[in-house]
């Protein structure tokens, strides 16, 4: 409130006045909205962390007053969130389980489901130190995530046998990311016994794709438990796969298969026979049954076997939650309640409270990346407010990814049979393919983009660069290419499919006429920061075509008058064969009106050339083989005679 006082006073004597007070009421109207500000409007996270607090020194600020300002709700979301990255909720909804190290199962019977990662004393083999095994001190010192690459024959191996079937079932669960060819089986978990494999969960070739595979015994008799495409489905980004063999109804024995947290598909099976053995993560024994060892190739995180039947809900638990933001205040911390929407990527929050209280919650938020691989380099998050006026506007803070190389890029350009690749180059039929387009593979475990640097060289050329070419089509943008001193570079800090699509396209080509030296060795080279360079050769051997001598008159000409007798007629014939050095033949033919009185003749003397003319055709023709020179001295010697008088 506001009070003024008007005086009034008259101009003529006596001077009188006379004051009144006016008060003028004020009110304030909410017409402003509350604005989320950060400190920092970037944060950065390393590769690795499982947790980044979102606390920026965040306040709110509201130009019509903090202290009139109360909130209704607030949301928090992902804007345009990469769809390869899974979110899925947990079953019950609570803080602790939303950390992967953090999961305990619970079956029907209340029963521990463990371990939830992996626990097991383990054997590494071959090598260990290639082997990546990122550890988690929150699993009692033991390890969380295992990288398989088929390439390195990488594997654990379990030493324990209380994995059996008895009394209930199995539990198989993972987080799952397929990378391989599915060209041959492809292995996830497996148990064996001195006699015979017990059995093998993972993926095999089905036509073009892959099947989802449990083999088991029976009694004495292999059995197979097959979900067409499962693994096709499991491909390109990570994914939650589960695999129970359920004896909750003893009379009928059953498997189920979730994938990302539903069930996929569930089949009745034979009571399976178990027993005592070893347990094989990424790799199938070989041996047994006549079968091969295989390798899984791929990445699995937080694998859980367990001896009990997991039902849906627990399924949930295992999944965890993928990328989520949770907050760390629990119910009893705070008056606001909140919901994540795992579909949307949003956090929502209600309750009308003070401004103080929304600061509060908004710096208790975690942003949860459970992988030890991440995907998204870069996360834009979006924070709005909502005053009891309905006055909002968005505030932003970005996530940068700092990355860092784990592993070195594999690179095959035959495919899973040899890293190697051989090619032969026809003369004169254009360029020719450097690596197998059906099986070349250029892959790296890292799942971000680095600075990656390909040249493709020519190792022994003898002709002029101009000659010998290097080539690529369909250049992606981000890629910077250049051939200079017989060498293609390739660069730019990119993902390494945009790289894999444009080294299938790169050619040889030899422009010369007669290509020098038999063979050539062509090295690809795979280069990123802190890691080895990878290479692979592709051996070209050239395939020669008999190109036919030519033959240069020279604008050779000759006069005849009648009774002169011989003249000579290629006086300056050359003759030049790119392939050989020596010839065969030759003939020399004219049409002769005179008939037998008109004759060709040359001086062989000196060479192993044989001269015969037929008078019936008019033909000379020379034979053996001799030098080019040798022809080419034979042919200047041709003479024409007329002896018709």
């Amino acid at each position: 409130m506001i009070q003024f006082s008007v005086v009034a006073r008259n101009t003529a004597p006596p001077h009188f006045t006379t004051t009144a007070p006016v008060f003028v009421q004020l009110t304030n109207v909410n017409d402003n909205p509350p604005v989320v500000n950060f400190q920092r409007e970037n944060l950065e996270y390393f590769e690795n962390v499982k947790a980044l607090s979102l606390s920026a020194g965040t306040t709110i600020t509201d130009m019509d007053g903090r202290d009139r300002t109360r909130l209704l709700d607030g949301i928090l979301e992902f804007v345009d969130p990469d769809p390869r990255e899974p979110s899925f909720p947990f079953v019950p909804n609570t803080v602790e389980r939303y950390l992967p190290y953090q999961c305990p199962l619970e079956d029907s019977k209340d029963t521990k489901l463990t371990p939830c990662g992996i626990t097991s004393s383990q054997v590494l083999t071959p090598p260990s130190n290639d082997l990546s095994l990122e550890n988690n001190p929150e699993i009692s010192g033991e390890d969380s995530t295992i990288i398989f690459d088929a390439s390195q024959r990488q594997y654990a191996i379990f030493r324990t046998a209380t994995l059996d079937f008895v009394p209930t079932g199995l539990t198989v669960a993972t987080w799952i990311w397929v990378s391989g060819s599915f060209s041959s089986p492809l292995t996830v978990v497996s148990k064996v016994s001195s006699t015979r494999l017990l059995y093998r969960l993972g993926c095999s070739p089905n036509s073009s794709s892959s099947s989802l595979q449990f083999d088991y015994f029976s009694g004495s008799i292999l059995q197979s438990v097959t979900f067409v495409e499962g693994c096709t489905m499991l491909q390109g980004a990570w994914h939650h796969l589960a695999v129970v063999l359920d004896n909750m109804n003893p009379s009928q024995w059953q498997i189920h298969a979730y994938i990302d947290g539903e069930l996929f598909e569930s089949q009745n099976i034979s009571t399976p026979t178990d027993g005592s053995g070893l347990v094989y993560v990424g790799a199938a024994a070989d041996g047994l049954q006549s079968a091969v060892r295989d390798y899984f190739s791929g990445r699995l995180h937080l694998l859980t076997l367990s001896n009990s039947v997991a039902e849906r809900n627990n399924i949930a638990c295992v999944i965890g939650c993928g990328v989520v933001i949770i907050s760390r205040l629990s119910s009893t911390q705070t008056p606001l309640t909140s919901s994540y929407n795992f579909t949307s990527r949003a956090l929502t929050i209600e309750g009308a409270q003070s401004v103080e209280v929304y600061e509060q919650f908004l710096n208790s938020l975690v942003l949860v990346l459970p992988f030890s691989e991440p995907i998204v380099s870069e996360y834009l998050l979006s924070f709005t407010v909502q005053d009891e006026a309905f006055n909002c506007v968005p505030s932003f803070i970005r996530i940068i990814l700092q990355p860092f190389s784990d592993f070195a890029p594999q690179l095959t350009l035959n495919g899973p049979t040899s890293v190697n690749f051989s090619t032969t180059f026809v003369e004169e039929s254009g360029p020719v393919l450097l690596v197998n387009q059906t099986s070349f593979s250029l892959t790296d475990m890292d799942l971000v983009a680095f600075p990656y640097t390909v040249t493709v060289q020519i190792l022994d050329p003898l002709q002029p660069d101009m000659e010998e070419r290097l080539t690529i089509q369909n250049i992606p943008s981000g890629i910077n290419s250049s051939y200079s001193n017989y060498t293609l570079t390739l660069n730019g800090n990119v993902l390494l499919p945009a790289l894999e699509s444009v080294l299938r396209t790169v050619t040889y080509n030899n422009l010369a006429d007669e290509p020098l030296g038999g063979s050539r060795q062509i090295r690809f080279t795979v280069s990123e920061p802190q890691e080895e360079d990878v290479t692979a050769t592709t051996t070209i051997v050239f395939e020669y075509v008999n190109d036919p001598p030519v033959l240069n008159l020279n604008f050779s000409t000759a006069e005849y008058s009648e009774g002169e007798g011989a003249v000579q007629l290629l006086r300056d014939v050359q003759i030049m064969d790119s392939d050989n050095t020596t010839l065969v033949s030759a003939s020399v033919s004219f049409t002769a009106p005179d008939g037998p009185m008109e004759v060709l003749s040359v001086n062989t003397t000196g060479t192993v050339i044989q001269a015969t003319y037929n008078f019936s055709t008019n033909t000379l023709l020379l034979q053996g083989t001799d030098s080019v020179g040798n022809y080419e001295t034979v042919l200047r010697s041709l003479m024409y005679e007329n002896r018709n008088s």
